[in-house]
């Protein structure tokens, strides 16, 4: 895991959302009331932006089509299936620090294409 600083913690008032980019990966920052919760940017319906929805509590609600997201858990409310996933955040010398390493790429085991050979029934011979 490897742990990325993002700037001050000034940057990130109480009661903001906020997007950063980690590595390419899209990350929502929330303040909630001088906590800092990072979790995925993308809401796992359309991939909305989820630093721009409304904070409620401790949940955030997307902005497009309304899922709602338990921030400690990175749980939806709305669907069993989706969910968040939820990044280590630290606060060193006054700079937010998000610990960040990419989901492992599942690679499937392979099986071999079974081989088809297909004839023409014109071509075709007795015997």
């Amino acid at each position: 895991m490897a742990e990325y600083s993002i700037g001050e913690l000034t940057e990130f008032p109480k009661g903001s959302g906020r997007a950063i980019k980690v590595e390419g990966h899209t990350i929502a920052l929330f303040n909630l009331g001088g906590e800092l919760v990072a979790v995925d940017d993308g809401c796992p319906h359309m991939r909305a932006s989820l630093a721009c929805g409304v904070v409620r509590g401790r949940t955030v609600l997307c902005g497009w089509h309304g899922w709602q997201f338990d921030l400690d858990s990175g749980a939806c409310m709305n669907v069993e299936w989706a969910t968040l996933r939820r990044y280590p955040v630290a606060i060193r010398e006054g700079r937010v620090v998000v610990t960040y390493e990419p989901e492992p790429v599942v690679v499937p085991d392979e099986e071999p294409i079974p081989q088809i050979v297909w004839k023409h029934p014109d071509t075709q011979t007795d015997g």
